[in-house]
Formats: C-alpha cells, sequence, structure tokens
C-alpha cells in the first residue's frame, strides 16, 4: 500500500474536482509551487495510484446507452476467465469491465447507439461463454450521479455538486466535435496544442469548442481514475430493491444516499 500525505490528499482530490487544471492554478491552490505539483502528480502517475486522466460526457447527447451487465459463473476455469476477459477487452462496444466479489463475479458495462445492439452482443457471448454463466441480469442507466472523492480530503460531501452523466440533450454533433470528444476521453490533461493539431483547427476555434460542449453539459467533467487498491481502499457497489416503489420512499433512500461521505455514485 502507498502512503498519502496531506498534500498528496489534496492534490487527488482537485484533480478529482478538476483534472483539467493547469499546474499553477494547483500550486496556488494548494500553497506549493509549480514544480512540486509537478513531482507529485508524475510520482502519482509512476506509482500506479492514479491510473488515467478522463473527462466524463453525457453518453445520451453522443446518442449512446449505457447497459451494466452482471454476472455469475458457473464452472469456471481459469482459462476460460481468461478468455472472457480478452474478449471483452477487445470488443468495441464494452466500456468498462471488473472482476467482483459477492452475489456477482463480473461486470461489464456497454455502450452502444441502438438497444438492438445489446441482442447482438448478448447472443454473441453467450453463443461462445453460455455454459459457464450461470446467472446474469441486465440494467439500463436512465440516470446516474456522480461525486468527486471528497474522502480524500476533509471536504464535505454534501458541499460537492454531482454530475449528472446520463442528461438528455437536444443536440447534432459534428465529426470535428466528436473527435474532440474522443481526445479528451483518452486524456484530460491534453494541451489546446496538441488537441488543436490533431483536429485541424487552431487554437482558438478549439478553445471555443471546448467551451461549447462545457457550457451545453455534453462535458461533465474532468476527473481522475484511481487504484483504490494502492491506498488501501475498495471499492463496494450496493444493489438496493425498493418492495413497491412510492416516490416519497424514493426519495428517502436517494436523499440518504446523497449524505454519504463515501458515495461515488448513484444509479
Amino acid at each position: 500500500m502507498i502512503k498519502l500525505d496531506k498534500l498528496d490528499k489534496r492534490l487527488l482530490m482537485e484533480l478529482d474536482l478538476d483534472s483539467r487544471q493547469p499546474y499553477s492554478q494547483l500550486a496556488k491552490k494548494l500553497n506549493t509551487s509549480q514544480q512540486v505539483i509537478s513531482y507529485r502528480v508524475k510520482k502519482l502517475v509512476d506509482s500506479g495510484v492514479i491510473t488515467s486522466f478522463v473527462t466524463t460526457f453525457s453518453s445520451i447527447s453522443l446518442g449512446l446507452n449505457i447497459i451494466k451487465i452482471y454476472i455469475q459463473y458457473s464452472g469456471m476455469t481459469k482459462k476460460k476467465e481468461e478468455e472472457i476477459y480478452e474478449f471483452l477487452s477487445n470488443h468495441k462496444s464494452i466500456n468498462w469491465i471488473s472482476k467482483v466479489l459477492g452475489n456477482y463475479d463480473l461486470f461489464v458495462a456497454i455502450m452502444v447507439k441502438d438497444i438492438s445492439l445489446l441482442g447482438e452482443f448478448k447472443a454473441e457471448f453467450f453463443q461462445k461463454f453460455g455454459k459457464n454463466i450461470g446467472y446474469y441480469t441486465t440494467s439500463i442507466i436512465q440516470r446516474a450521479y456522480t461525486f468527486p472523492r471528497p474522502y480524500l480530503s476533509d471536504k464535505n460531501q454534501r458541499a460537492i455538486k454531482p454530475s449528472l452523466i446520463h442528461k438528455e440533450l437536444n443536440l447534432n454533433l459534428n465529426r470535428k466535435e466528436r473527435l474532440l470528444i474522443k481526445e479528451l476521453s483518452n486524456n484530460s490533461r491534453i494541451s489546446v496544442l496538441e488537441l488543436s493539431k490533431k483536429l485541424g483547427l487552431n487554437v482558438k476555434t478549439t478553445i471555443k469548442k471546448i467551451n461549447t460542449l462545457n457550457k451545453a453539459g455534453v462535458i461533465q467533467g474532468y476527473r481522475i481514475n484511481i487504484d483504490r487498491g494502492k491506498i488501501g481502499q475498495k471499492y463496494y457497489k450496493i444493489f438496493i430493491k425498493l418492495r413497491s416503489y412510492d416516490p416519497e420512499d424514493y426519495k428517502l433512500v436517494k436523499t440518504f444516499c446523497l449524505g454519504r461521505k463515501y458515495l461515488v455514485h448513484l444509479i
């Protein structure tokens, strides 16, 4: 386990709030020098604490649906499990894979433009691996809130506004804007100059496009992915099923969850 000092934790928190912040701004906020910030960020990346700098988007504004598939194995072998990971890792529609403990063994997130493509994926997957799948369930995300990680510092979770990552927007994005989104999703800290070269645009136009996507809500935020195991933390997902749907009960559960310091997602 990697031990983080107070500056490391505050730096991680600031990057999780906005990973595109320049080092000069981070240095000012954390009352240190740009050189120290640069060194600390590099150290956190090299040690594997920070695994990537990412941009979160309103998936529905990009014409994408997010579907989660929760899978329980049956008669699984190590070789077959490796084959499943390889298949999923190379599949163009897979957004996220996670090996888990509990009622399920594997979580998979798939992003598709048309729900019918989910059926095609499932048919292909179960044709290959159905004999080793005991049970699975599927959920289509209608609304998802994502929170920065205030437990990394002394900030109160309730003081931080969540991002709604599945917000419906009526937008027609052109090819340049979609390419911009792709580049930012791969690296939220990519410089405007490098981004402009990739887009074939001048810097001023690139900045304008980023600002437009920010204001429109297509870009929901700039964050970091963290290897929790490296800092002695674990990630838990809790499934809550109400006995009957009552708007007031739903509101009470949601309000309770939103007040928890360690909450990072509410779906």
